[in-house]
C-alpha cells in the first residue's frame, strides 16, 4: 500500500484533507483504542504516512518516487510483453548487472544519452539498488534542465549508496534549484541581474574595439587589444552566469557521478580552432541524443551574442576585418566563459 492508501486519501488531496484523515484513523486504530492484534503495526504504518506526507519536501520526494515504480514497472511489462512474442520459451534472457556500469559511464561520457537512459533502466529492473544507474540517470536529466527528474534520482542514489557525499550534494544542487515561491522568484531576479551585467561589460569592449586604432595582427584580422576585450567579455559573462545561477555547477557539467568527463571539455577543445565547429557538433549531437544542456545553450547563445555585438563594432574601426571577427571571434569569447564559468564556481558556496 501507497502512504495514500494507507490513510485512504487522494495523492492530489491537501494537508488539511491529510490531517484530518490521520486524526479520523488515529482514533479508530490507537493500540489504546483498538483491541485488533494488528493495531500497533497499522498505527505504526499510518504514523509514517503522516509524517511524509504531511512534511512537503518529504512528500515531493516520495511522489517522485511513486512516478519511478510505475516507470519501472511499465517498461518491465513493456520488456515481458516483447519477450513473449519474440523469445522462444527455452532460450535464456542475460541480466543486466555490474558489467554493464563501465559501459553506462562511457556512454554517458561520450554524449550518447538515450542509450546510457536505456541501459541504466535495464540495469535498475534487474538491480533496483544499483546507485550508479540512478546517479546517471540524474546527471542526464540534470544536463537536460529537469530539475525536479534529477533530483528525485540523485535522492535514489543517495539513499542506496549513504556513504558517496556527491551524490547527497549533487541531490541537495538540484533540491535548491527546484525550490518554490519566494527562493524561485528570487533567483529569478539574480539571472536577470547578471545577465544584463555582463550585458553591460560586453557593450564596454565593444566600444573600446570600435574606438581603438590598433593594427591587426595577420592573419586573424584582430589586434591584440580586441582578442583581449573578446576574452574578458567571455571571462566576466561566465563569471556572472555562473555566480548569478544562470548556468549549472561546472563540474555538474563536465563530469559525471561516475567520474566520468562529459563532451562539454571536447567542445571546448575544438573551439581553440572555431568556435562554430564546436557549436554545429554540439547542436547535431544534441538533436540525435535529446540533449540539449541548458547551460551550454545559455554560455553558446551568450557567445554569439557578444561575437555579434563585436562584429558591429569592428564596421565602424578603419582598422579591423568583419570576417575575422566572425570566424575568429568567437573562439575568445567562448574560452573565456568556460574560464569564467569555472572560475566563478569555484567560489561558489555547495548548496
Amino acid at each position: 500500500m501507497t502512504h495514500y492508501e494507507t490513510l485512504g486519501v487522494s495523492p492530489k488531496a491537501t494537508a488539511a484533507e491529510i490531517r484530518s484523515a490521520y486524526r479520523k484513523l488515529v482514533l479508530i486504530h490507537h493500540p489504546d483504542r483498538s483491541k485488533a492484534a494488528d493495531a500497533s503495526a497499522r498505527f505504526a504504518r499510518i504514523s509514517e504516512a503522516y509524517q511524509v506526507l504531511s512534511d512537503p519536501e518529504r512528500r515531493r520526494s516520495y511522489d517522485n518516487s511513486l512516478v519511478l515504480a510505475r516507470e519501472r514497472e511499465a517498461r518491465a511489462a513493456q520488456r515481458a510483453t516483447v519477450a513473449t512474442e519474440t523469445t522462444p520459451p527455452s532460450s535464456k534472457r542475460p541480466t543486466r548487472g555490474n558489467a554493464d556500469l563501465p559501459r553506462l559511464a562511457v556512454l554517458f561520457s561520450r554524449g550518447r544519452f538515450e542509450e546510457a537512459e536505456q541501459l541504466a533502466y535495464a540495469v535498475l529492473d534487474a538491480h533496483p539498488r544499483e546507485a550508479m544507474a540512478y546517479a546517471v540517470l540524474g546527471d542526464i536529466a540534470r544536463t537536460r534542465g529537469e530539475v525536479n527528474h534529477a533530483a528525485n534520482m540523485y535522492a535514489h542514489a543517495a539513499q542506496m549508496e549513504p556513504r558517496n557525499p556527491l551524490y547527497q550534494q549533487r541531490y541537495e544542487e538540484m533540491l535548491s534549484r527546484a525550490a518554490p515561491g519566494v527562493t524561485a522568484s528570487m533567483g529569478a531576479s539574480r539571472q536577470l541581474s547578471a545577465v544584463w551585467g555582463s550585458a553591460a561589460l560586453c557593450l564596454v569592449a565593444a566600444c573600446y574595439i570600435a574606438l581603438a586604432r590598433e593594427r591587426p595582427i595577420a592573419p586573424i584580422g584582430l589586434s591584440l587589444g580586441a582578442m583581449v576585450m573578446l576574452f574578458l567579455s567571455g571571462v566576466v559573462t561566465g563569471a556572472a552566469y555562473s555566480l548569478g545561477g544562470v548556468v549549472d555547477r561546472f563540474n555538474g557539467v563536465t563530469a559525471s557521478s561516475s567520474g566520468r568527463l562529459s563532451p562539454l571539455l571536447g567542445f571546448s577543445a575544438i573551439a581553440l580552432v572555431s568556435f562554430w565547429a564546436a557549436a554545429a557538433l554540439y547542436g547535431l549531437i544534441a538533436l540525435t541524443q535529446r540533449s540539449f544542456s541548458p547551460s551550454l545553450n545559455r554560455i553558446i547563445g551568450a557567445t554569439t551574442a557578444v561575437v555579434a555585438a563585436g562584429f558591429i563594432a569592428v564596421q565602424v574601426s578603419p582598422m579591423l576585418a568583419p570576417m575575422g571577427m566572425l570566424l575568429w571571434g568567437g573562439n575568445f569569447v567562448y574560452l573565456g566563459a568556460i574560464a569564467g564559468w569555472a572560475t566563478a564556481d569555484a567560489l561558489r558556496p555547495v548548496a
